[in-house]
């Protein structure tokens, strides 16, 4: 009984760890570590290839890799809308994921609610829980847990460009 009780009161206290926020201020960068923070970043659902090439005038490149694990030839899609980048991996026609974003246009919005053009306090208030008492040129969003972020340019208080990099392994 006195271990089961134990590895609760230890898991407990390593979940609420890892959930945990936190804030830092580097110079001219503003570095927002949270659990959740690039979950779904675009609100695209399981399947942003075919979301995107149906909803856009797109321009697909293509780049093939030998995937470590299968040892098999798979490709990774750059879909090319305007000024806008996404590298998406698809794992078959019903699955797909982000692996990089690069937003120069107004075009698209994140799951969050920041887009190219949005000003800085309008940006800040999407984050109330954060307190953000300044907001710098540069912020990063990260979500340690899965090694993703989202980096955010601001240039004359606008957000100039947004910049994802997902997990891929």
């Amino acid at each position: 009984m006195k271990r089961t009780l134990l590895l609760l009161a230890l898991f407990t206290a390593i979940n609420s760890t890892a959930q945990q926020a936190s804030i830092e201020y580097k110079n001219d960068t503003l570095n927002i570590i949270d659990f959740d923070i690039t979950n779904n970043p675009f609100d695209f659902g399981l399947n942003p290839y075919s979301k995107l090439i149906s909803e856009h005038e797109v321009k697909i490149g293509y780049n093939p890799f030998v995937n470590h694990l299968t040892d098999k030839t798979d490709t990774i899609f750059c879909l090319n809308i305007k000024q806008d980048k996404f590298y998406v991996y698809k794992k078959d026609n019903n699955n797909s994921f982000i692996i990089l974003v690069e937003l120069l246009e107004k075009r698209f919005k994140t799951r969050l609610g920041f887009h190219v053009g949005m000003n800085k306090s309008d940006f800040k208030k999407l984050f109330p829980k954060y307190n953000i008492s300044r907001l710098p040129d540069h912020v990063f969003l990260e979500n340690i847990e899965t090694s993703e972020s989202f980096y955010i340019r601001f240039i004359d208080d606008k957000i100039y460009s947004i910049k994802f990099d997902g997990y891929f392994d």
